[in-house]
């Protein structure tokens, strides 16, 4: 999951999550961020492609914050959060 802001200075850091991504397995991108600039997101739909190329299957969501005045009211940060990817977990067979 990202949070926070997700803008070009994030992707560096994002990139190391999702190279982390083995090859071929559902994986679900969790946005729950304040903004969400062009550069991060074409990454992130970069990698997607490439992801899917190997047989894996990506799933992108966004939620949307309450934006900058919300999160200071709160006390929130707005510093650049490092992403978590949260891979898929698949069902076990049944017996």
């Amino acid at each position: 999951m990202a949070e926070g802001l997700l803008s070009f200075l994030s992707v560096p850091a994002l990139s190391r999550e999702l190279t982390a991504v083995p090859p071929g397995v559902p994986v679900r991108v969790d946005l729950n961020v304040d903004y969400l600039d062009h550069a991060a997101r074409d990454h992130i739909d970069s990698w997607a492609t490439r992801h899917r190329a190997t047989g894996g299957s990506v799933e992108v969501v966004e939620t949307r914050r309450h934006g900058r005045r919300a999160a200071r009211r709160a006390g929130g940060s707005l510093a650049p959060l490092p992403p978590t990817v949260h891979r898929e977990r698949r069902p076990a067979p049944a017996r």
